[in-house]
């Protein structure tokens, strides 16, 4: 069976179901039945501003662990703002971003069974000095590209239906991009003349304890100052299939996608979240499977949902990659503290021990400077194994990039200041130095003769980065949204050549033309 007729078949059975349920619909309220709510994709501008007001403390309902978010929860986060108490600048940033989700929102009608659609076209454009995503490895890509986001909406009781369309040339230069004119997939540069993906494209049914949801989207598992290690946006949004029971209490989270293949054999993912708050403390334990082979199919005993992937592992003898990954988020008056532990190819039988292969993520986010503004520090590392696989098939990737983090074997510490002087954006002066060493997930793993000497992280030569930059989400008027890192490297060991050293500008500014209008239209059967 192909990945498209399974994703097809899942995203019948979901809206089939929201079909089913218009009682459900009606049953909400006598005056407006409550809808379901698209989700604010995980690279959208106002992100921000929802760091910087959760940094504060103003936004304690949102997690901070998991994103993305649906509109609704942040609608509702801003609401509970008492914004005649706040400072001036958190009243602008409360409006703004109010505004910038609007964009997602469809409105609720009187009729219980009307369909509303909506539809919204923007514009962008990328000027940047490295086509690599990851700026503290830059490279000497340069360029100006334009682009687009084209969305459609659509919704109905507690169904919701989501499309982006992202046209955007600056794909063309990304040598992880491995669509049409990628560097994964020919000649950068190469292909069509514009490079574009559907960025979002999914269908959910969302109810008061639980919610279906089949298609494509970006999901970010993990402290947000960093890639989530387990999943993280390293990754192109892909397709799977996710169903969560619970509220932000205490909730499960199960997802499953079918991988790109390598050569004959079929791979698969399955990751199960179990998260919750406790007296404010939110906690999330992590797992996910990896499994491959010629043909190889979806499998129940490796995807139930209420039993542990180590169980199918090791008590059925299943052949598979075990990661599991332990996030914790603190909230206190003098800021807000998280961090994530991450082990991967977990082993519990009485193989030969293999090199640890692990992840540490630690960040300390809004600490008091002065009046509103704030500061911050943050470490972390990646094992040099981290996501390759003995079975080299399991290596943990889909489109050759990284589910979790995009690099491993580096530790990098950063530092800087959240400074609320601009009364429609943030300003994020910041230092960051990076070691990196060559391992990769895209090298095979290593002999097991060699396992005793391979290096635990930094293996040489390294190259180190000192980044001094200033990160900055502005909104520029009720139609222009700009989101900027730019700043300067010195790169030591370039390359990984001894002796070859440089100091280079390198940034990126994205600016995002988004119209206040949209076209709209309810379809009722009344």
């Amino acid at each position: 069976m192909s990945r498209a007729r399974i994703v097809h078949g899942l995203a019948a059975f979901v809206g089939a179901l929201g079909l089913l349920l218009p009682c459900t619909a009606r049953a909400q309220s006598s005056r407006a039945p409550a809808m379901a709510s698209a989700y604010l994709p995980v690279d959208d501008p106002a992100y921000g501003l929802l760091d910087a007001l959760q940094r504060r403390g103003y936004v304690p309902s949102l997690p901070a662990l998991e994103r993305p978010y649906t509109v609704a929860q942040v609608q509702q986060a801003l609401a509970a703002i008492d914004t005649v108490a706040a400072p001036s600048v958190i009243r602008r940033w409360v409006a703004r971003v109010t505004q910038a989700v609007g964009k997602y929102a469809l409105v609720p009608t009187e009729d219980s069974d009307a369909v509303t659609l909506k539809v919204h076209v923007g514009a962008m454009a990328t000027g940047q000095s490295s086509g690599l995503r990851e700026l503290m490895l830059a490279d000497s890509t340069a360029g100006l590209h334009p682009g687009l986001n084209a969305r459609a909406l659509l919704g109905r009781g507690p169904l919701v239906a989501a499309f982006r369309l992202r046209g955007d040339n600056a794909l063309r230069d990304d040598p992880e991009y491995a669509g049409f004119g990628g560097g994964l997939a020919g000649t950068p540069g190469g292909g069509l003349g514009v490079s574009g993906r559907a960025e979002e494209a999914y269908a959910a049914v969302q109810l008061p304890m639980l919610e279906l949801f089949a298609g494509r989207l970006s999901r970010n598992w993990g402290p947000s100052a960093y890639d989530g290690m387990l999943l993280g946006r390293a990754a192109w949004s892909y397709d799977h299939v996710m169903a969560r029971i619970g509220d932000e209490r205490f909730r499960m989270t199960w997802m499953t996608a079918r991988l790109t293949d390598y050569g004959p054999d079929s791979r698969w993912l399955t990751a199960r979240r179990i998260g919750g708050r406790v007296r404010g403390v939110e906690l999330g334990l992590s797992e996910s499977v990896v499994y491959s082979g010629p043909g190889r199919q979806f499998e129940w005993g490796l995807s139930n949902p209420f039993i542990p992937g180590y169980l199918s592992l090791y008590n059925d003898r299943e052949a598979a990659n075990l990661n599991v990954a332990f996030d914790v988020a603190v909230p206190t008056s003098f800021g807000l503290f998280a961090a994530q532990t991450f082990a991967d190819d977990v082993q519990l039988d009485g193989d030969t021990p293999k090199p640890w292969m692990y992840g540490v993520t630690v960040t300390a986010d809004g600490l008091p400077l002065a009046g509103a503004h704030r500061w911050f520090a943050s470490v972390t590392e990646i094992s040099n194994l981290t996501y390759r696989n003995v079975t080299a098939n399991d290596v943990y990737t889909t489109d050759f990039v990284s589910l979790g983090r995009g690099f491993t074997d580096y530790r990098e510490v950063r530092l800087g200041a959240d400074l609320a002087v601009l009364p429609q954006g943030t300003f994020r002066p910041y230092v960051a130095v990076r070691w990196q060493g060559t391992g990769t997930y895209r090298n095979p793993f290593p002999a097991e003769a060699a396992w005793p000497t391979t290096p635990r992280i930094l293996q040489g030569p390294v190259m180190t980065i000192a980044r001094l930059a200033i990160e900055s989400t502005l909104y520029a008027g009720p139609q222009f949204e700009v989101v900027a890192d730019v700043g300067v490297n010195r790169v030591t060991s370039l390359g990984y050549v001894p002796g070859s050293n440089t100091v280079r500008p390198a940034g990126r500014v994205r600016v995002q033309w988004e119209p206040t209008s949209a076209w709209r239209a309810v379809f009722g059967s009344r």
